[in-house]
């Protein structure tokens, strides 16, 4: 599972520890709703990830 952002872009949801553990429990509840999620942002070679630290469900 990841995020869409309005433009289009695709952000992988990672942990904040090591080894990774499964952030999909935490994304199940958001499915096919618009989010503002805050964390950690990493991109490397045009890939994007964030590592969540705060999610909530937005108005459109």
């Amino acid at each position: 599972m990841g995020i869409i952002t309005s433009d289009g872009m695709i952000y992988n949801v990672i942990s904040h520890t090591m080894p990774e553990t499964d952030e999909r429990s935490l994304l199940l509840p958001y499915a096919a709703k618009t989010v503002k999620a805050t964390g950690r942002v990493f991109e490397y070679n045009g890939a994007r990830a964030i590592a969540i630290d705060k999610i909530e469900v937005v108005s459109q």
